[in-house]
């Protein structure tokens, strides 16, 4: 093993020691991602989709530039507009037509 990768497992059996280590719902989306990424499994993990509440605010930094995103009761309002997807927003951020499959998030559901 690797010195840097002894340090960073000794690092994260301290904190968990201090804060309780991760719960079993992520113990188990971890098992699940290591048996797919190690040829254990064919199966995707079962990650519950992720809700963002009307309200929270995204922050991100593209090419020098800090782009805030709200999330609202029918999407996202990005620069004074509308739009249905985060998708949408990073197209315009971009200018890249689409993102490749690799790159969207899984799970994500879209706000109501």
């Amino acid at each position: 093993m690797q010195r840097t990768t002894l340090a960073l497992a000794l690092a994260h059996r301290m904190q968990c020691e201090v804060l309780g280590g991760v719960s079993k719902e992520s113990a188990r989306t971890l098992d699940a991602v290591a048996a797919q990424e190690f040829g254990e499994t064919s199966a995707r993990p079962s990650v519950p989709p992720r809700r963002l509440k009307p309200g929270s605010k995204l922050v991100r930094e593209w090419r020098g530039v800090v782009h805030e995103v709200a999330v609202v009761e029918d999407g996202f309002a990005w620069n004074g507009a509308r739009h249905r997807s985060l998708s949408a927003i990073a197209r315009a951020i971009t200018k890249v037509p689409a993102l490749p499959e690799d790159y969207r998030p899984r799970g994500a559901a879209r706000p109501h």
